[in-house]
Formats: C-alpha cells, sequence, structure tokens
C-alpha cells in the first residue's frame, strides 16, 4: 500500500502544477491582449504626431501594427490551445484521483477566446481601411500579410488538434 499512496501524492503534485500552469496560460493570454492594445494606442498616438498620413513612416508604422496584429492573434489561439489541453488533462487526472472536474472547458464559442480574437480582427480592419485610404498598395499588403498569418495560425492549431 505505501506504494500506492506515494503514487497518489506524485499524481496530486502533478495536478497542482497543472492547476498552475493553468492560471499561468490564462494571465498570458489577458497580458497578449494588454499588450496588442497597448500598442495600438501607441501607433495611434505615433501617427497623430508625425502630422502627415502621406508619409512614408506613417505607412511603415500601420503595416507594422498589421503584421503586429496577425502575430497576437496567433499567440492568443496558440495560448488558448493550450489552455483547452491543459485543462483537459488536469480533469482527467482529478476524475482518476476521485475528484470532480477541476476546470471548466468552455465550447469553441464560448469562453473570452473569441472576444479577444473578434476584437483584434475589428481593430486590424480599422487600420485597413485607413491604409486603403492613404496607400492601396500598403494596405493590400497589409491584408495579405494579416491574412497569411491568421491563416497560418488557423492551420497550424487545427494540426495539433
Amino acid at each position: 500500500m505505501p506504494n500506492s499512496e506515494n503514487d497518489r501524492a506524485v499524481e496530486l503534485e502533478i495536478l497542482k502544477q497543472r492547476l498552475e500552469s493553468h492560471r499561468e496560460y490564462v494571465s498570458r493570454q489577458w497580458q497578449y491582449y494588454a499588450t496588442f492594445i497597448l500598442l495600438n494606442g501607441l501607433i495611434i498616438n505615433a501617427i497623430k504626431d508625425l502630422s502627415t498620413t502621406a508619409s512614408l513612416t506613417v505607412r511603415v508604422l500601420a503595416m507594422a501594427f498589421l503584421i503586429s496584429s496577425g502575430v497576437f492573434f496567433s499567440l492568443v489561439r496558440w495560448t488558448n490551445m493550450r489552455i483547452e489541453r491543459n485543462a483537459a488533462r488536469t480533469n482527467e487526472l482529478a476524475r482518476k484521483l476521485k475528484q470532480q472536474n477541476l476546470i471548466e472547458i468552455p465550447g469553441a464559442f464560448n469562453g473570452i477566446t473569441p472576444l479577444v480574437l473578434v476584437s483584434i480582427v475589428a481593430f486590424t480592419v480599422c487600420w485597413l481601411i485607413w491604409l486603403f485610404g492613404v496607400s492601396p498598395k500598403f494596405g493590400l499588403a497589409g491584408a495579405i500579410s494579416f491574412i497569411l498569418i491568421v491563416a497560418n495560425s488557423l492551420r497550424s492549431a487545427r494540426k495539433v488538434e
């Protein structure tokens, strides 16, 4: 019997670590979104300070933000995938230890992640509309860049699941 008690103690420690990992992933997802919002505000202020919308610097800043938007979209999706995997493993271990599920796993369109992703896309669309008005070539390049990054994110997350 002592061996099974040791096994149970190890499994409880693993369970504790997985719960801590879950909290870290959720916190990281919020940090990504806060950074995205901050970056958006900084670029808006930089463009206002540059005063002319025709400058190359303004167009390059907007392009950089569009590419960053795709990267943040991917980071949020990747983190969400890790949250769901970790939650499933944690709940599986909890059930093995004859406990209830410890982490609720929302459906595909429930929870905060879809709202964060919609927000990122909404900001990106606003920037794209503005950039198309300033420079159609830069607008098209920005749209293609964002779409390619998001498509890669959607494809790679599907492969892993």
